[in-house]
Order: structure tokens, then sequence, then C-alpha cells
């Protein structure tokens, strides 16, 4: 195992249309699951991890989401006192350029706060073990530019394919292609990285052209350029990326099994 990052960027800029009406009222992030914020969980899993840096893209309903995350980082000093938590927040007010440019926003963060050269990025509506986290970092290897989280369970009760982002690696632990539309592919990506904050320059050439991109487009663009994209089947069988109701629905059965993995 190689050094671990200590920062991790979520992002949380969305407006999670598919998720209606709950976030009429807030930014995703912040819909309830058993009484407490998707991203209640996500923080807890970083600080099991020992993560200290926290960088949030906010953007949809910016003033609450920054609200509540202030509340949050009061609840977790308190409740850790041994540890230095600390919260970075950085607004989108871009939104419709896509989760690309939240992603870019987010590593421009990490380097004005010199939060280090390595971060874990993670999607603000995805619901996984800490053990995800843990397995990353252990597998992950020096020269990696990109890892990416797969679940290569392409059966899944729990996963719906046809919307999820697909991605296509050999045997070699190499991503070859990714992309939501792509009709070859043998696993499914879930919305967590580990990255070299230096891809930012990559990603200068898109955010200069004032265009849509996703954060796919980020990974895409990593491995035309000749770059280290690999990908780290999870060991884990119960995620949830919360996308609309009936995902909603999946990680209210699935909470138990996350959370005390």
């Amino acid at each position: 195992m190689i050094h671990q990052p200590k920062c991790v960027i979520i992002l949380c800029a969305g407006k999670g249309n598919r998720l209606k009406p709950a976030t009429n009222y807030c930014p995703k992030p912040l819909v309830l699951i058993r009484g407490r914020p998707i991203i209640s969980y996500l923080i807890e899993n970083y600080l099991w991890n020992d993560f200290e840096e926290f960088v949030f893209v906010i953007g949809h309903k910016g003033k609450t989401m920054q609200k509540r995350l202030e509340q949050l980082h009061r609840k977790y000093r308190k409740k850790y006192p041994d540890k230095e938590i600390n919260f970075h927040l950085k607004l989108n007010d871009h939104v419709s350029r896509g989760n690309g440019y939240s992603g870019y926003l987010g590593l421009r963060k990490v380097l004005e706060e010199n939060l280090g050269d390595q971060v874990m990025l993670s999607m603000g509506d995805h619901l996984y073990s800490h053990n995800l986290i843990k397995h990353m970092c252990y597998e992950r290897k020096s020269d990696d530019d990109i890892i990416i989280a797969t679940d290569p369970n392409l059966d899944s009760i729990y996963v719906d394919v046809e919307e999820a982002t697909k991605i296509m690696g050999d045997k070699k632990g190499n991503v070859v292609n990714i992309g939501k539309e792509i009709n070859q592919f043998n696993r499914i990506d879930m919305g967590v990285f580990i990255l070299r904050t230096k891809i930012v320059q990559l990603i200068d050439k898109l955010d200069e052209k004032e265009v849509v991109f996703g954060w796919t487009d980020v990974v895409r663009k990593t491995i035309e350029k000749g770059l280290i994209v690999r990908y780290c089947d999870t060991t884990e069988q119960e995620w949830v990326d919360i996308d609309n109701i009936y995902d909603y629905t999946v990680a209210l059965s699935l909470l138990e099994d996350i959370t005390t993995k």
C-alpha cells in the first residue's frame, strides 16, 4: 500500500431533478435517509478512514447546503475532538455545465488550499461502505493517475445498467473506455475515484471552451492523453447511486448492510 490521500472532494452541486419532489426543498445530498442526510453517511465513511480535509462543491440551493455543512462540521469536530477536521466549500454557480465542471472546481480548490497532490473524489449521492475507501487505497499503484471504483456484477438487482456509467476494462486492470452509451463493457462505475491533482491541467482545456462536460469526459480525456487510468473492483455487494425514487427505496432497504460493513 502507498500513502493514502487525506482529502476528499464531494460533488454536491446538482439539481437532482429525478428525485423530485424531495429536491424541491433541499439539495439531494441533504435528503434524509433514516433521519439523516445522505451526505452525513459519506462524511462518516471518510472520517472512519482518517480523512481530514473535505472539499464540498455546492451549487443548487447552495445557501441551504452551506448552512447544513457548517452545522455538520461543528457536530463532527465535537464528536471527534482528536481529529483535525476541515471543511472547504466551493460554489459552482454554473451548475448546468455538468459535474465535470464541479470536479474541476473541486480540484482547483484543493490546489488553492494546498491540500495535497492526490485526492479522492465522490459523487454526493452515492452510498457505499467505508471499506470501499480502504480497499481502493490499498489496491492502487504508485503510478496510477486515476483509479475508479467499479462493480463487475452486471446482474445486480440494485444497479440500473441502462442508466449507469459503464466501463470496459482489460485484464491488466486498465480502463479502455467509459461512458453511458458504450456498447461493450464489463463493469459499472461506482462514482468513487482516487486521482492525482495534476490532471487539472487536462481539464483546463475543457474549461477554456466553456462547454458542458461530465466527469466521464474528464476520465476519457485522461485516457486519450495516455495517462494511467485503472479500475478497482469492489468487494462490497451493496452500494447505490440515489438517482430517482426507486433508488431511494433501495437505499432504505440496503442502508443497514452498507453502514455496518
